[in-house]
């Protein structure tokens, strides 16, 4: 019998069932994935760190108190090892996220605009500090609630919200030349 909800696959992964375990990773690899991206900007080192998550997470399905906790604990597995990676490699350049498929409807101006406004976004958060930009991503990209991300970063969910509102005032500012030039 299978279990109905992630709550249910976490409990038979801690008893050592794989397939349920299969089921976790397959939910969660893209998004562990594409999060490790973000944070150390080199494709085959995302894979490479999203596979040692998965790996120790799987180590360690023991030590995790409450399943309910799950994403948040596999998050933040994927961010120490994330920060691991990024200090014992040296700094690769800046690679933009990749782009969203545009519409055929837009013209080169606007997708012109759109590319150079992704960029200045993308490189904005390449400044921000880290600590802002990992709790801004995971409340942007994963839809993460401030008590996951508290727990995903290892603080309070108070200090979360905190850390998401300061990394948007920072791209706010970071931005608003850019903004204030369009409305002209």
């Amino acid at each position: 019998m299978q279990p109905p909800d992630e709550h249910g696959w976490v409990l038979a992964a801690q008893t050592g069932d794989r397939a349920a375990y299969a089921v976790l990773v397959s939910r969660y690899w893209e998004r562990i994935r594409r999060w490790v991206y973000t944070l150390i900007r080199d494709s085959h080192a995302a894979e490479d760190v999203t596979q040692a998550v998965f790996l120790k997470a799987w180590q360690r399905l023991g030590e995790l108190q409450s399943p309910l906790h799950f994403r948040a604990w596999l998050f933040r597995i994927a961010r120490n090892a994330a920060l691991d990676s990024r200090l014992s490699a040296s700094r690769s350049p800046f690679r933009p996220i990749a782009g969203e498929p545009v519409s055929p409807r837009s013209g080169p101006n606007v997708l012109a605009g759109e590319r150079e406004l992704k960029t200045r976004i993308d490189e904005a958060c390449q400044r921000m500090p880290a600590k802002y930009r990992d709790a801004f991503l995971l409340w942007v990209e994963e839809s993460m609630p401030y008590a996951e991300i508290a727990i995903a970063l290892q603080t309070t969910a108070i200090t979360a919200r905190w850390r998401v509102c300061k990394a948007r005032e920072y791209l706010r500012r970071a931005l608003k030349p850019y903004m204030e030039f369009e409305q002209l």
